[in-house]
């Protein structure tokens, strides 16, 4: 390893397709993005595979050339978690049902009944292989392979078909593939994260341009990867993933009822939630600010320049399916004929910060306080919502220096690997994770929102039991 080699990450997202180039020492040297497409039914996404495969060629290959540097190794993040059916020839049985689709909900509660306990991205996966058997049986027949969306990226960069051992385990497949009448050799053969799943075969590394032969390394989701390169290792440390879902995570004390999972070999247990607050941003960038290139910079002059009386509209986050098309859904309080898009997209940004402080204050009520929210994502690009935040919560906010704290996760994790230079990601965090900009609470308007988070309580429990 030279000290020129750096490490490619690619991160296929619910909405954009990124890759980036960090050195060993964390810093970004690339990044490029390209905005994925397709609405589907239900509330998800029947997306048009073959553009993934060219996204992540384009945005590799794009990544590379501005890096100019010798890639090292290759590592794959995305979202989680998304089932891929292919057939005999390794092509693809039908569209993908992603996991914020909807229409498995019958089939997941089902699943509940037949496993004690089950993870996260089997719970997503199974049922829709339920799914299909019940709605399109013949195609259900023609699979002959079960990946998960990063293990799909990985087997078109390799040739190998895998399945994540931290997400699966092989007696929950076995168990699965007899409920359903499938051969458990569907998933593949297991991989960790230690070491490479395969290595860039002629086709790919082609298309990237690259030198085949480097190895590829498939990487936890983005939601795991995010936390880790937010770099938090201790009580206190909150990340604040701010993308489709909002991923909030802390550690906790060893054995706390709290604790959902441990990050990787660092021994360290985390509570984690993930609501999807940022399908509601992306929802209203989309209605009210079409096609304009500049939305992000027109929500947010709209914010700073709407009303911030006591009169203003409210906004509560919907975080359960509803309706015949088990569809997400939210609502806004308080809205009047003299209101603006401006007054909306304010109630938007604030009800948005109010989950998130209703989160670290429960956190409190349980005993375990928060010092600082470490926040990253597509959310931290916005100054005024950055700031409000602080002021909503109490706490201060830092931003890491790599805002694409998903993709920075995923190098860490292969920077951490068998290959090295680092025996551990804890050892990667501290070495390649850096802070930057910090967001202090201010006093006035902390107490100011005071009453506001009430009433925003009132209208949430108001609304609890309808969704």
């Amino acid at each position: 390893m030279g000290r020129s080699s750096s490490i490619l990450a690619i991160d296929l997202g619910t909405t954009r397709c990124k890759a980036a180039v960090y050195d060993f020492g964390g810093s970004m040297l690339a990044s490029v993005s390209r905005e994925r497409d397709g609405d589907g039914p239900a509330g998800g996404i029947d997306p048009n595979v073959a553009r993934w495969k060219r996204d992540v060629a384009w945005c590799a290959r794009s990544a590379v050339k501005a890096a100019r540097r010798e890639i090292d190794r290759i590592v794959i993040t995305g979202q989680g978690s998304s089932a891929i059916w292919l057939d005999e020839q390794g092509e693809l049985v039908r569209p993908v049902i992603l996991h914020t689709d909807m229409r498995t909900v019958s089939q997941a509660e089902a699943l509940t009944r037949e496993f004690e306990s089950i993870g996260y991205v089997p719970s997503k996966v199974y049922p829709s292989l339920l799914w299909l058997k019940e709605n399109e049986k013949s195609k259900f027949m023609s699979i002959r392979h079960v990946l998960d969306i990063r293990q799909f990226i990985g087997y078109r960069l390799t040739g190998e078909m895998r399945y994540d051992t931290r997400s699966f385990t092989k007696l929950e497949n076995e168990k699965f593939a007899a409920m359903c009448g499938l051969d458990p050799e569907v998933f593949g053969e297991p991989h960790d994260y230690s070491k490479p799943i395969g290595f860039l075969r002629d086709s790919m590394a082609e298309a990237i341009e690259l030198p085949r032969g480097v190895p590829v390394f498939v990487g936890p989701m983005d939601g795991l990867c995010g936390i880790i390169g937010s770099g938090i290792h201790e009580e206190g440390q909150m990340t604040d993933l701010a993308g489709s879902t909002e991923v909030m995570a802390t550690p906790v004390p060893r054995g706390s009822k709290l604790a959902m999972l441990t990050l990787l070999d660092t021994g360290i247990d985390l509570f984690y939630t993930s609501p999807p607050f940022g399908l509601a941003y992306n929802w209203f960038l989309d209605r009210f600010y079409p096609g304009k290139k500049s939305a992000y910079k027109a929500i947010a002059s709209d914010v700073s320049e709407s009303s911030a009386d006591l009169d203003r509209p409210f906004y509560i986050p919907g975080l359960k399916p509803m309706g015949p098309q088990r569809s997400l859904r939210s609502a806004f309080f308080n809205l009047a004929l003299n209101h603006s898009r401006g007054d909306m997209a304010r109630a938007l940004f604030e009800g948005i910060a109010f989950e998130v402080a209703r989160v670290v204050d429960r956190l409190g009520e349980e005993g375990v306080s928060i010092g600082e929210i470490r926040l990253s994502g597509g959310g931290a690009y916005q100054e005024v919502w950055n700031q409000m935040r602080a002021d909503a919560t109490g706490k201060e906010v830092v931003l890491p220096r790599v805002l694409e704290t998903s993709s920075l996760g995923a190098a860490i994790v292969a920077a951490s690997s068998s290959m090295g230079p680092y025996k551990g990601v804890e050892e990667g965090m501290s070495k390649m994770v850096k802070m930057g900009k910090r967001y202090r609470p201010r006093k006035a308007a902390v107490e100011a929102y005071r009453e506001r988070l009430v009433m925003h309580r009132r209208y949430a429990d108001l609304l609890a039991g309808t969704w």
